[in-house]
């Protein structure tokens, strides 16, 4: 998707004490706020959940990712974009910022991912970091689908030893959460 301006529904992300604006509802407000690993809670609801790759490549961030991640305008960045799937039908869409993506990044190993869920990986590291979430109604024109339900969440994670390489997280649920 080409990089356009950004409104200012774009560039508001709330904190957490201002999420009753994204959703009032208890249950999505829930999963909104799962501290550790989505993968893992989507997979006690649908253990055959699947992980359609739709992105890797090096692009230019959004302007709101570039200022959470402290980058300049025409900086490219590694991005990952996948659909986690339940039964065939799309539950979240994820996407993965990466700056720096060069050799000495603790994230070089994300490049081989291929199906495997992103969560899988995070959690297991033993010296990570993760910033408060972020809640936001996320633009439907950043979507490569349709979908109502654009409850989203973003938090950047860093490496306790690698503070420099920063990864940001954008989760976009798109369906009710059972």
């Amino acid at each position: 998707m080409p990089l356009s301006g950004s409104t200012p529904a774009e560039k508001r992300w709330y904190a957490d004490a201002l999420l009753s604006r994204i959703t009032e509802q208890p249950r999505q407000k829930s999963w909104l706020r799962t501290p550790k690993s989505l993968t893992r809670r989507i997979r006690q609801h649908c253990p055959q959940m699947q992980v359609k790759v739709l992105k890797q490549a090096f692009a230019l961030a959004y302007e709101d990712e570039r200022q959470a991640l402290g980058l300049q305008t025409h900086q490219r960045v590694w991005i990952r974009e996948v659909l986690l799937q339940c039964d065939g039908q799309d539950w979240v869409f994820a996407r993965t910022v990466i700056p720096y993506f060069e050799s000495g990044n603790p994230w070089l190993m994300l490049q081989k991912l291929g199906t495997q869920p992103l969560g899988e990986i995070l959690f297991d590291i033993k010296q990570i970091c993760r910033s408060d979430f972020r809640f936001q109604h996320f633009p439907k024109q950043r979507l490569p689908l349709d979908a109502s339900l654009r409850h989203a969440r973003r938090s950047v994670f860093w490496h306790d030893t690698h503070s420099d390489f920063p990864l940001l997280l954008t989760e976009v649920f798109l369906h009710r959460m059972p």
